[in-house]
């Protein structure tokens, strides 16, 4: 007869043993997961900034064709007459301009991380473009990653 009750009777339910190593397993994942994703995200804000760079170079060599002037105010203020400049893309980088070194009729671009981004993205830093086309970055990315951050 008591061999008969245990026979009927089911275990229900998870030992802590089970639930150890799930929490185990889990906790291995979100620490690969985790910055994978980050750096994935760096990358992408810094895709956005490069883009929002190129689109201003374009502006400004439009406005260059019509003005000959870099800093003309049809060159540096949008439609309604407001300061373009600082121009934040999104809460990630900070556009700026300013006069170049080269001399008058010369124009340097930054993009110039901000927040997160400026913590989680040491290798490539500020990312900088010339009025002739000349890229650089200011992070710790060494001459030949430069074409990398920038091609990335």
């Amino acid at each position: 007869m008591i061999n008969k009750l245990r026979s009927t009777h089911t275990q229900h339910g998870v030992t802590l043993v089970e639930l150890l190593i799930v929490v185990t397993v889990v906790g291995i994942l979100a620490a690969i997961a985790v910055p994978s994703y980050r750096a994935y995200v760096v990358r992408t804000n810094r895709t956005e900034a490069k883009v929002a760079l190129q689109s201003h170079v374009q502006r400004l060599e439009r406005c260059f064709v019509r003005t000959n002037n870099y800093f003309s105010p049809q060159c540096l203020e949008d439609n309604s007459g407001v300061a373009m400049y600082p121009l934040a893309v999104g809460d990630d980088y900070v556009i700026t301009i300013a006069a170049s070194a080269l001399g008058a009729g010369n124009y340097d671009l930054a993009a110039t991380p901000q927040g997160a981004q400026a913590g989680d993205d040491t290798e490539c830093g500020t990312f900088t473009i010339d009025n002739l086309g000349n890229r650089s970055v200011s992070g710790s990315a060494s001459a030949t990653a430069v074409a990398s951050c920038w091609d990335r």
